[in-house]
Order: structure tokens, then C-alpha cells, then sequence
């Protein structure tokens, strides 16, 4: 008989109790389901960008939209459809994500040029916004205490190995199907997920309305998109290229702006866009960076480390593929098992002690060399997914814990916006640092493979260990400010 993803902890369970847990299983199913699906079409899409642009005769600088434009729009929606669950109910805007997605994704068969596609990419990106700003605070509001950490565990594990199988199964897609399978394979899963999510999901009230802070949410959405267009292009448009700086000058100047006006919100008593108060509490503003940090480290790493297994060791596709998935099937093990241990002995002390294991990870593969033996790698490679996954329920419980029941779905939201960021960033500064240390272009290397180049790919790689190993310790720093004690019930 199969084990339930999550157990009662009554000692003498009633039936009323087991029933309970049962539904909270399959509500955790459903979510688990979704994130898996909504982080596989944001990577199911990357190696499938230049037979696209084949397909559809485009430049692969428009063509590039389809994938950056569906993460740019779940980025800048993310706060906004976190507040909106708060509002109007987690698990109508939740569902409602779902059916958008889902009817988004069947239409796809009728597109027959690119913008018809890239139009339902956004649409798309509309309903993952819904689902993946509610999904961890629907999560931390119906879990109790006691099974929360494990429950969260699961969650972070769906959306990790949704976002490593992409790159795969749009590449055995491409070679073996029709690209219009590159968005609905995962129909029939969203069909399970949706009929779970209306059954099992609890109806939670809505919250007292307010005047939305459109301002607010029109300069946060500008700071953005100019932030992630910036980061995405800047290695094709080079960084201090005019386009790249106009960029970043847009979403500097729009997050002053934003600072400003939430500024004034606050004095007029009025309902901001975003509470930033709630960063006040260590426990948010520290797990905030943690999850930065730590998508950022796991990212850098796992764009370019096959640059050297390819070029370097000389390994096959398939070799290649075998060692990177060292890192998921850690984090697949572990994600769960942290969670529940984060339900004993406190989040914080979790997070702390699997930060500290990538830490360590990545100091080894920092001293990366020509002829660094593969047990090795493999052996660090899984210390840091077994790291990662000891990191991210504890760091959610963390974060989640530690705020008010009315604000789980916008910080929800904040906690995905800050993962999506982490995952741009983390593979932008991978192959900025990979470029900086070579000299020419490493792609045209990658054909060539010639063997004088490889000390320049492994000073670039190491170069990305020691940054990614930079951003970890300071997680490690700044997390010795909260109190390592167990996360109170929600209030």
C-alpha cells in the first residue's frame, strides 16, 4: 500500500483526523504538480530557441522572447497575483491560474506564426503567476506546524526538478516530435493537477478590499522587466553596450520611484503595493537573500559546467547528462527529509546547516583543475544538491512562518519572484563569468574544442565556483541575525 506523502501526527488518530491528512495529501499533490509543470515550460523552451527560429524564419533575437518573455511577465505579476489571493481567496486565484494555463497551452496547436505564439506565451506566464504566487502560502496556511516543513519540502523539490528536466525533454522533443509538443506535453498532468486542486483546496475567505496600488504596481513591474531584460541580453548585447545601460538605468530609476511612492502610501495610511515593513523581520529579509543566493550558486553552476565536461573532459551528451542530474537526485532525496527535520528542530538551524554543505560543495569545485578526478566532482555536485535541498523548505518555513496569515499570499509571491530572479541572474552571471575568462567566443570553441583553450574554460569555471561560493557564505553571515528556535504557529 503506498505511504502518504504526509502523516497524521495524532498518536491515537480518529477517522476524522486521517481524513484529513488524506485530503491535505492530495491538495499537496495537486500544488506539487503545478509547480513541476510551471518551472518545466519555462526551461522546455531554452534548446529549442534556434529550431524555432528555423521553423519560423525569425531572428533568434525574437525568437528568444518565447522563452524571457514568459519568465519577464510571471516576474512582474508575482506580487500582484500573491496580493490578489489574499484579496479575493488563495484557492480561486490558484485554480483560476490553473484553467488559464491549461487552455493557454492547448491553443498553442493553432498557432501558426510566431507572435500568435508569443501572445499565448504571456497568457501562459498570466496563469503560472496566479499559481505560483499562491501556491507556498496555500501550503503554510492548511499544513499544521508539525507536518508544514516536509509538506513545503516537496514543493521546493517539484519546482527544482521541473527546472533541471526542462533543457532535457525539450531536447528529446525536438529530435523526435512536433515543437508544438514543446507546450503541451504537460497538459495532461495540468488536467490531474486542476481536477486535485478543485476538489481537495480548501475555499478560504477573502480578504477586506481595498483600492489597488496601481502606481505601485506599474513601477514595480517597469524595475523588473528593465532588470531581467538587462540581465537576459547582456551577454548577446555586450554589458556596457547602450541598449544594456538604458536598461538598467529604467529599472533603477523605477525602483527609486517605487521606494518613494510606497513611502507615501504608508504616511497616507493607505494600502501599499508592497509592505515593506515586512521585511523589518529578519527571518523574511534574510530568507529572501538565502533564496537569491542559493538559485543563483545551483544556476551558475549548472549552465556552465558542462562547458568543461564537454570541452574539456570530452564527455558525451549523454555522459554529460548522467553527472549534472547528480545535483536533482540529491535535492529530490533531501528536499523532503529537510523539511521534517526543519519540523523538529527549527528552521533556521536547517537552513544554516545546508547552506553550509554548499558552502563546502563549492569551495571544492572552486579548486576545479584539467584532471580533477569525476568521483570528485560527482561527489561535490551531490553534496550541494543534498545542500540545496536542506535549504529550501527550511528556508520557506522560515520566511512563511514568520508573517502574519494575512499576508501569506504576497509574500508567497515575493518568495517566487526572488527564486525566478535568482534563476535569471544565477545563469546570466554564469556565462558573463565563463566569457570574461576566455578569449573569443567559447561557442565557436565548443566545435573546435581545441585543447590550448582549456586552462582559460577551467579559470572561468573556477571564477564561478568562487563567486557562487561569495554569495552562499554571506547567507551564512547574515543567517547567524535570526534566532535559531522553531517557527511559530501562523498567527
Amino acid at each position: 500500500m503506498a505511504q502518504p506523502l504526509i502523516r497524521s501526527s495524532s498518536a491515537a488518530p480518529a477517522a476524522r483526523p486521517a481524513a484529513r491528512m488524506g485530503e491535505l495529501n492530495r491538495m499537496l499533490l495537486a500544488i506539487c504538480l503545478g509547480a513541476f509543470v510551471s518551472h518545466l515550460t519555462a526551461g522546455i523552451v531554452n534548446v529549442a530557441l534556434p529550431g524555432l527560429s528555423i521553423l519560423f524564419q525569425q531572428d533568434i533575437s525574437l525568437v528568444q522572447w518565447v522563452a524571457s518573455g514568459y519568465l519577464l511577465v510571471i516576474a512582474s505579476l508575482l506580487p500582484m497575483m500573491g496580493k490578489w489571493g489574499d484579496r479575493f481567496g488563495g484557492k480561486r486565484i490558484h485554480n483560476t491560474g490553473y484553467i488559464i494555463f491549461g487552455v493557454s497551452s492547448v491553443l498553442t496547436l493553432f498557432a501558426e506564426t510566431l507572435y500568435g505564439l508569443l501572445v499565448l506565451r504571456v497568457v501562459q506566464a498570466l496563469g503560472a503567476a496566479m499559481f505560483q504566487a499562491t501556491n507556498i502560502g496555500l501550503v503554510s496556511r492548511y499544513f499544521p506546524q508539525e507536518s508544514r516543513g516536509r509538506a513545503l519540502g516537496f514543493v521546493s523539490t517539484a519546482v527544482a526538478l521541473g527546472a533541471l528536466s526542462g533543457p532535457m525533454i525539450g531536447g528529446l522533443i525536438m529530435d523526435w516530435l512536433n515543437w508544438h509538443w514543446l507546450f503541451l506535453i504537460h497538459v495532461p498532468v495540468l488536467a490531474i493537477a486542476t481536477f486535485l486542486a478543485i476538489r481537495y483546496i480548501p475555499a478560504d475567505g477573502s480578504g477586506s478590499f481595498q483600492t489597488p496600488d496601481w502606481v505601485g504596481g506599474v513601477l514595480f513591474a517597469a524595475s523588473i522587466i528593465a532588470f531581467i531584460f538587462g540581465i537576459s541580453n547582456g551577454n548577446a548585447w555586450g554589458w556596457t553596450s547602450s541598449g544594456i545601460l538604458i536598461a538598467f538605468g529604467i529599472s533603477a530609476a523605477a525602483l527609486a520611484g517605487l521606494y518613494g511612492w510606497l513611502g507615501r502610501r504608508m504616511r497616507q495610511k493607505r494600502e501599499p503595493f508592497l509592505n515593506l515593513s515586512l521585511f523589518a523581520n529578519p527571518a523574511v529579509s534574510v530568507g529572501m537573500y538565502v533564496g537569491l543566493a542559493t538559485f543563483v550558486a545551483v544556476f551558475a553552476t549548472q549552465v556552465t559546467l558542462p562547458f568543461y565536461l564537454l570541452g574539456v573532459r570530452h564527455f558525451s551528451p549523454t555522459q554529460t547528462g548522467i553527472m549534472i542530474m547528480m545535483y536533482p537526485v540529491a535535492l529530490g532525496v533531501m528536499g523532503p527529509i529537510s523539511g521534517s527535520l526543519s519540523d523538529k528542530h527549527g528552521s533556521s538551524k536547517i537552513t544554516l546547516i545546508g547552506l553550509s554543505c554548499m558552502s563546502g560543495a563549492l569551495l571544492l569545485l572552486s579548486f576545479i583543475g584539467a584532471q580533477t578526478p569525476m568521483l570528485l566532482i560527482a561527489a561535490s555536485l551531490l553534496a550541494l544538491g543534498s545542500g540545496m535541498g536542506m535549504v529550501t523548505s527550511p528556508n520557506y518555513s522560515l520566511i512563511l512562518g514568520s508573517v502574519d496569515k494575512s499576508n501569506l499570499g504576497v509574500v508567497g509571491g515575493m518568495v517566487a519572484l526572488v527564486r525566478n530572479l535568482g534563476l535569471v541572474l544565477g545563469t546570466a552571471l554564469g556565462i558573463a563569468l565563463l566569457d570574461f575568462a576566455f578569449p573569443g567566443s567559447i561557442s565557436e570553441w565548443m566545435v573546435t574544442k581545441k585543447a590550448a583553450f582549456a586552462p582559460y574554460v577551467v579559470d572561468g569555471l573556477r571564477m564561478v565556483f568562487v563567486v557562487s561560493l561569495a554569495f552562499c557564505l554571506v547567507g551564512v553571515a547574515l543567517l547567524r541575525l535570526v534566532p535559531r528556535a522553531r517557527i511559530p504557529q501562523l498567527k
